[in-house]
């Protein structure tokens, strides 16, 4: 990539070494056009968790490779603190924390801004820009007649699907927008979040740790249990917030925080890995739909049948002996299909 960007810009590179036309590309570019320079690393942390399998065990081979990745960053990294007269800003997303303290260490002025109130709606569209750019009679017209619905009705189940997303103290949620140009382009509401998958180390921990999937939508936590640093002993709530699966939903006395989905869109999709990890996907979203379609139609023998079809279906699956491992599996098991089973028309209860 050092190269691609030194051939835009006419710049000739001597060295070869990644970690070394770094700071000779930084260099080359200030002094060609006498200006400090502007750097953006997007998904810094991509080395790290592409690696990250399975995190339950220390001697796993993976960690060997997320070590070398980690020294091979910080050396890339440790190259912009001398470097700091030639530089204007440096902005770096990803979507962890845990491998920070490794990599950046020497970079010791960073300022992080996930969680401070003046960025807090930095990273989606607001209730007021959603207003301001995107017209209802221009852009959410072909949604909602698309999907039979009136404008008014099709901006609620919008504000459903894809609002939510609250990251710190200052109550002001937004939109994802990706999820937001997806629907309004394809005319169709979609579990667009879904397509990205969910790394399936959040899956194993879920597992690991044997957590109640029910509880996922009203958790209470201290906030400064959501840091996750040690790349080693990760914990399922802190990755859960820091990936977007969770959010903030209410502040108790700025310290204990209530987590749950940011929308139908996240918490449908988290639902769809972890039922298709639960049972090495053998629900199919079409006997979903039938499911849905029972419950509609007020045909209880029917929906008994298909569930218990798919029960006596889950065979040659790792499902736990102990009597309440396996009460606790079949309870989730059941609220995983039930929350797929909720939409406009349907609301389950318990």
């Amino acid at each position: 990539i050092f190269s691609k960007i030194a051939a835009r810009y006419n710049i000739d590179l001597i060295v070869e070494e990644a970690y070394y036309m770094f700071p000779e590309l930084i260099e080359k570019l200030y002094n060609k056009f006498d200006q400090d320079v502007v750097i953006l690393i997007d998904e810094y942390d991509k080395p790290i968790i592409s690696n990250l399998k399975s995190p339950l065990k220390e001697n796993n081979a993976n960690f060997k490779v997320i070590d070398e990745n980690q020294d091979y960053l910080k050396m890339l990294y440790d190259y912009l603190k001398p470097l700091e007269g030639y530089l204007e800003k440096v902005f770096i997303t990803g979507v962890s924390k845990f491998s920070k303290l490794s990599i950046f260490s020497t970079l010791n002025n960073l300022f992080e801004i996930d969680q401070e109130s003046k960025f807090a709606e930095i990273m989606g569209y607001t209730e007021a820009e959603l207003n301001k750019y995107f017209k209802p009679h221009l852009h959410f017209a072909k949604l909602a007649e698309k999907n039979g619905l009136t404008i008014s009705e099709c901006r609620k189940k919008f504000k459903q699907m894809y609002n939510g997303f609250r990251f710190t103290e200052k109550d002001s949620r937004v939109y994802n927008p990706f999820s937001v140009g997806s629907a309004l382009k394809n005319t169709r509401f979609d579990n667009y979040w879904f397509k990205s998958g969910t790394p399936t180390f959040l899956i194993e921990l879920i597992k690991k740790e044997n957590f109640q999937i029910t509880n996922l939508n009203n958790l209470e936590v201290n906030k400064n249990k959501l840091d996750a640093t040690d790349i080693k002993k990760l914990k399922l709530i802190p990755l859960l917030f820091q990936t977007g699966y969770l959010t903030i939903k209410k502040i108790k006395n700025k310290e204990i925080y209530k987590l749950g989905y940011p929308n139908l869109e996240v918490e449908k999709s988290l639902t769809q890995n972890i039922l298709d990890e639960f049972t090495n996907e053998k629900i199919e979203l079409p006997l979903i739909y039938y499911i849905k379609k029972s419950l509609i139609n007020k045909n209880l023998e029917k929906f008994i049948e298909q569930m218990k079809s798919i029960f006596a279906g889950l065979v040659n699956i790792n499902i736990p002996k102990s009597l309440q491992d396996r009460e606790a599996y079949y309870n989730s098991l059941f609220y995983l299909i039930t929350t797929l089973l909720t939409d406009n028309n349907l609301n389950v209860y318990s």
